[in-house]
């Protein structure tokens, strides 16, 4: 995965270089635009690996700091919504702060966040109004998991590691398919027209093993 991930990067750095041979093929951009957005995320991924591998003091601090930025809009919107319903109660529970949040030792800011989300979710869809979707507080709930995972002796990080690594292997997977069933028969097209083009592409993409599948073809065809 190492390897077609490095190919992945070389063959878009490759594709930008040339941009203005296939700017105007809109298949060809589509294609292009969607594999640069796998490479995106599964630079995401990846980055979420190694922060579990080896959780730095810093890669902490900064999930942590990710997911009270992450809950505090979350926070903000079922405390607004309370206030135009005229719902005390819920107003009292909501009236926190970053500060209010983050106080405390790590598993106990973890188990409060995982609380406070758990409390928010009946209300999920009253907040849409107010910029909340679904997506946002599972957002929230998977980033307080993975502060969770890189904290000592925590039992969430082999299973999240888990997650995350099949994760990363489906989206560099559909990255691969982008590349075999699409880019790489468009570049057919250039073959003739921009040798030097298709010559340095198909240079990257032997690590993917087109170049060799092709000739396995040609020879199970003869």
């Amino acid at each position: 995965m190492e390897n077609k991930f490095k190919m992945i990067l070389t063959v878009l750095q490759i594709l930008f270089d040339r941009e203005e041979l296939w700017e105007t093929n809109v298949p060809m951009k589509t294609a292009v635009t969607e594999l640069d957005k796998g490479k995106g995320k599964a630079e995401k991924l990846i980055q979420k690996q190694e922060m579990l591998k080896k959780p730095s003091g810093d890669a902490k601090l900064n999930q942590k700091k990710l997911v009270a930025d992450l809950l505090l809009p979350i926070i903000g919107a079922i405390f607004a919504w309370a206030a135009d319903t005229t719902n005390e109660e819920l107003k009292q529970k909501f009236s926190l702060s970053k500060k209010n949040l983050l106080k405390g030792r790590e598993i106990v800011v973890v188990e409060r966040l995982l609380g406070i989300l758990d409390m928010i979710t009946p209300y999920a869809g009253s907040l849409i109004p107010y910029g909340i979707t679904e997506e946002t507080i599972t957002e929230g709930h998977s980033a307080i998991i993975l502060f969770k995972s890189m904290l000592p002796n925590s039992r969430e990080k082999q299973k999240v590691l888990k997650t995350v690594t099949g994760q990363l292997d489906d989206e560099i997977d559909s990255c691969m398919v982008i590349l075999e069933e699409r880019i790489d028969k468009m570049m057919l097209n250039y073959k003739i027209s921009q040798l030097d083009f298709y010559t340095e592409y198909m240079n990257a993409r032997i690590i993917g093993g087109w170049d060799k599948n092709e000739e396995e073809g040609e020879k199970t065809k003869g």
